[in-house]
């Protein structure tokens, strides 16, 4: 088992060093934390805890009216209850309120004390994966309706253009047609195989090194039908120099810019789309992918938000949308150890950065995701 960290929340100085002292002997590797009171628990900033030890009785508090609060900071976290006397109706409400366990300290000696830990840590893992992949499930589903109907309507609009070329006998064009529609089969069975293992937790991420500039030519080829209508021009800005590659899953990061070019057609209302991708080497070992467009912007108070599940912007009723494109990407770019966020900038669009290590298999994926956005300039572009 890892180091654990545990914090201890409770009023009763001798019931804590007893406890520290059986946690010390059952021999597990722990870093241990202590206070005294529901505020302190709270506040608390020592990092993701693993378990929690929450003593009933605290001063001006319950700890059951904090339990819930707690497995909210702490999703992963195993809180027990402890209390001075065996309640049934607390232990159900404990349980109810995310509590993975529950004891009376009356009965608390070594042996239960590391049973209790040691199941307790496993079970709050275990329940936070089945939630992870429950939610999992059910964006699945939701990009299985969203991402694939850009893909889908690109594959008919081929099928009618080999139908009509077939009609004019125009044998060059029937091959060029044919040989877009498997490419764009291909692709949409990568992309399903790719999902699958994404929601699959006891699976490794398949990834492969492949040039960036492949990456972006799928995610192109899924929206070639939208392109065309709406006659949208997208500059792409590729450093000079050796090709520049990435080691990633393919499939989940031409999704990952299928959608923000996707968006940057959008909404780009009554103009001419106007979408400039560009890559940027970022030290010491990232590279900086930016998709910026002309379209209407992006409000300063909705920054943050955009990327979590089902958030629509207020004004844009009128634009067809689930608001779980931008969610998908957030998943995609954490799964590759990754950071995605929306760049303040002047003037009219939006431009949406994506920070990726070049070899996600040996990156920090928590310095990646903790890292400040680089630096940016004035005008919100990439600096050269």
């Amino acid at each position: 088992m890892k180091k654990l960290n545990i914090l201890m929340v409770d009023d009763d100085t001798a019931d804590r060093k007893m406890l520290r002292r059986m946690i010390v002997r059952s021999g597990m590797a722990a870093a241990i934390h202590e206070v005294g009171d529901a505020p302190e628990a709270l506040a608390f900033q020592g990092g993701p805890i693993d378990l929690v030890l929450l003593d009933q009785r605290l001063p001006g508090a319950e700890g059951l009216s904090i339990l819930e609060s707690l497995t909210g900071k702490w999703p992963q976290a195993a809180v027990i209850l402890m209390t001075g006397q065996g309640d049934e109706f607390l232990a159900k409400t404990a349980i109810k309120r995310g509590a993975v366990d529950y004891i009376s300290k009356r009965d608390m000696n070594q042996n239960a004390v590391e049973r209790m830990m040691k199941v307790g840590v496993e079970t709050a893992h275990m329940r936070w994966m089945l939630d992870q992949q429950r939610q999992e499930l059910l964006m699945f589903s939701n990009i299985l309706v969203h991402d694939f109907k850009a893909p889908i309507n690109a594959i008919s609009s081929l099928s009618d253009l080999l139908a009509e070329s077939i009609r004019k006998g125009e044998t060059d064009t029937v091959l060029e047609d044919l040989a877009f529609l498997r490419k764009s089969t291909r692709q949409m069975a990568e992309l399903v195989d790719s999902l699958a293992d994404h929601i699959r937790f006891d699976r490794d991420q398949q990834m492969q090194e492949v040039p960036v500039r492949e990456v972006i030519d799928r995610a192109l080829t899924a929206l070639r039908l939208a392109i065309s209508e709406s006659g949208a021009r997208v500059h792409i800005d590729l450093p000079e120099g050796p090709e520049v590659r990435l080691i990633c899953s393919a499939p989940q990061i031409s999704q990952l810019l299928q959608n923000l070019i996707a968006n940057g057609i959008k909404f780009c209302r009554d103009r001419r789309p106007e979408l400039s991708i560009s890559v940027r080497a970022q030290p010491p070992a990232s590279l900086l992918i930016s998709v910026a467009d002309n379209g209407i912007g992006v409000p300063d108070h909705f920054h943050e938000k955009m990327f979590d599940p089902f958030q629509r912007l207020g004004n844009v009723g009128d634009i067809p949308g689930s608001g779980l494109g931008l969610a998908t990407c957030r998943k995609i770019a954490e799964r590759h150890a990754g950071r995605i966020w929306s760049n303040r900038r002047e003037g009219p669009g939006a431009e949406i950065c994506l920070l990726l290590p070049a070899d996600p298999c040996n990156a920090g994926a928590h310095e990646m995701q903790s890292a400040a956005p680089p630096e940016r300039t004035g005008t919100g572009r990439l600096p050269n």
